[in-house]
């Protein structure tokens, strides 16, 4: 009767590895494919904030290239109004 009893718990550890090996493959397999997607939408936020600063820069280019050749002060003061962003001038670089 005792060799029934242990042939069941031995059965029923076995069972118990095995789930506790199933949870933990699934729990990884979980994992990956959460840090796969989290590194596909930070690569889209850096390839959008990439075009948006090319874009920047280009009307920045843009704007510079229309500035006046004339060195006098009110051809000078008219571009600084008209085609310049000098507020951000005393921004630090990053």
């Amino acid at each position: 009767m005792e060799n029934i009893n242990d042939v069941n718990n031995g059965a029923q550890k076995t069972n118990g590895a095995v789930i506790g090996i199933v949870v933990i493959m699934l729990l990884i397999i979980f994992g990956g494919i959460y840090l796969a997607k989290t590194k596909m939408d930070e690569r889209k936020a850096n390839e959008i904030m990439l075009e948006q600063q090319t874009r920047e820069q280009s009307l920045q280019d843009e704007a510079a290239n229309n500035l006046s050749e004339s060195d006098e002060v009110t051809d000078i003061e008219a571009d600084l109004k008209t085609n310049s962003n000098i507020d951000s001038l005393d921004v630090p670089l990053q």
